[in-house]
């Protein structure tokens, strides 16, 4: 009975050695990866097999590889998610099931104000920018994208939240405005209508405005520069499916979360952008963003209404169009260049990313 005990056990020993020996080898399930960065294996310079260093390296990088690893993390994830209200992905918190973004838990926006004297001081050198380039050939649009912090208040932590009237966003709104410098408040406009979307403007489990949101953003901007400069550019056009569909990139926060069952928002509809039946001149703006421009760069809605040439630069570290794959870094001369092919400046910013206003395009270029 013992040899026959024996002989299941290492049988079962070695089909749960083969599984995934072969999994490794021919991929016979299909397993999605883990979303957001890994941190590598780290080599050291020097490995020996006296220390055990070469042993750990050789350990790790085959643990790292192992194809099994994703859902064998999303299990453990689900697990201390489900039982400890834990999320293993940095920056990513949730609270009464909403996901969303921070540096840190405690995040609040009076706590990072950055003072009237800077911005003021950015205000001016850009309202001196708009003034040498011309409003009526090259305008400055500052768009401000949708907060959790704002739209889903009510649900937050009583630490996250603020009445104060002195943070980045009252002070540099009032302050761009009062230059004369275009500002499309997003953030605004989606909380006041917000019973008026056919879709949420920004998911329970995103970090982004959705792909919808983007859309409406985009066509509301479109229009004004259409207005504005007199120009019939191309408008967004888009169909939104009736049901529940999901873009994945509007769970983003989620996605990074890597569960084993991630919650949905059952609110969400995929949006389409078919090819206007009436081709029309699109924009060519130059973007200063951070990654909220990402939802129009990654989808047709982009082709649908900025040129391809569009140059992208990311956080102002580097430089991007959208028929083209690789970033350059950012040149003087070329931003030079790109402002007098263009027919205006957008600078998308988060709220957060407020505290960083221009991502460095105002000091490094307005100068």
């Amino acid at each position: 009975m013992k040899r026959k005990l024996s002989s299941i056990i290492a049988v079962i020993m070695l089909i749960g050695l083969f599984i995934p020996m072969t999994q490794q080898l021919f991929g016979y399930i299909s397993i999605h990866g883990l979303d957001g960065v890994v941190a590598p294996t780290k080599k050291k310079n020097q490995l020996s097999w006296w220390d055990r260093s070469a042993q750990d390296y050789i350990e790790n990088y085959l643990k790292d590889s192992l194809s099994l690893k994703p859902p064998c993390v999303r299990l453990k994830n689900q697990f201390e998610f489900t039982f400890f209200d834990k999320i293993n992905s940095q920056d990513i918190y949730e609270h009464n099931g909403i996901f969303y973004r921070y540096s840190y838990y405690t995040y609040n926006e009076k706590n990072c104000f950055v003072g009237m004297d800077k911005i003021q001081k950015q205000v001016n050198q850009l309202k001196a920018l708009q003034q040498q380039i011309n409003k009526d050939s090259v305008p400055i649009y500052v768009i401000i994208t949708p907060s959790k912090l704002h739209q889903y208040r009510a649900q937050l932590p009583w630490f996250n939240k603020t009445s104060s009237q002195q943070t980045n966003y009252i002070q540099y709104k009032r302050s761009l405005l009062k230059a004369g410098i275009n500002v499309l408040d997003v953030d605004e406009w989606f909380m006041r209508d917000q019973d008026k979307f056919v879709a949420p403007t920004l998911s329970k489990g995103g970090v982004h405005w959705t792909l919808y949101g983007g859309a409406l953003a985009m066509d509301s901007l479109v229009k004004r520069i259409r207005k504005e400069k007199g120009i019939d550019f191309q408008t967004v056009n888009m169909k939104i499916s009736k049901n529940y569909q999901l873009y994945a990139e509007d769970m983003d926060a989620v996605n990074l979360s890597n569960l084993m069952y991630p919650p949905k928002d059952e609110r969400l509809r995929l949006i389409h952008f078919p090819t206007p039946q009436i081709s029309k001149r699109r924009i060519r703006p130059v973007v200063i963003s951070d990654s909220f421009f990402h939802v129009i760069d990654w989808t047709p809605l982009h082709d649908q209404i900025f040129e391809p040439e569009t140059p992208f630069y990311y956080y102002f570290n580097s430089r991007k169009q959208h028929n083209q794959n690789a970033e350059t870094p950012v040149d003087h001369n070329q931003v030079r260049k790109d402002i007098q092919e263009s027919d205006c400046i957008i600078i998308i910013t988060d709220i957060q990313n407020l505290e960083q206003f221009g991502f460095g395009f105002i000091e490094k270029y307005c100068n």
